[in-house]
């Protein structure tokens, strides 16, 4: 799980098209810390220049939970910067698409991660 976890927050932190730093030492740290075997932490390299799709994370996970769990991994990566732009707004809807969660879920599970919070203002 660890694997689909780390791509989603690479693929996610790309969404908008530019990995912040504080984003690229999240992985780096995650990458040097040895938990993922040699071959995942080199497609995990790979997807910094070309990140995976919704549909190729999706096809990661088997079970509601770790669904849910790529997206509540996802949803926060989009919020580690100024805010959530209309391209992480439009990534985060394909995720949700891809892993067969609904707009009543999708919302059920942004309330627990950010309680009554408003989605962000999306940056141009």
């Amino acid at each position: 799980m660890l694997y689909a976890v780390v791509r989603t927050m690479v693929a996610a932190a790309l969404a908008d098209g530019v990995l912040a730093p504080s984003e690229r030492a999240r992985i780096q740290e995650q990458l040097g810390s040895g938990e993922l075997p040699p071959e995942q932490a080199d497609q995990v390299r790979q997807d910094l220049l070309l990140p995976a799709t919704p549909e190729e994370l999706a096809a990661l996970v088997g079970n509601d939970a770790e669904r849910a769990l790529l997206y509540r991994f996802a949803a926060l990566v989009t919020r580690v910067d100024a805010g959530v732009s209309v391209a992480e707004q439009v990534w985060l809807g394909r995720l949700g698409s891809a892993l067969g969660l609904g707009a009543d879920r999708l919302r059920q599970l942004e309330a627990e991660l950010f309680g009554s919070e408003r989605p962000a203002s999306p940056r141009s």
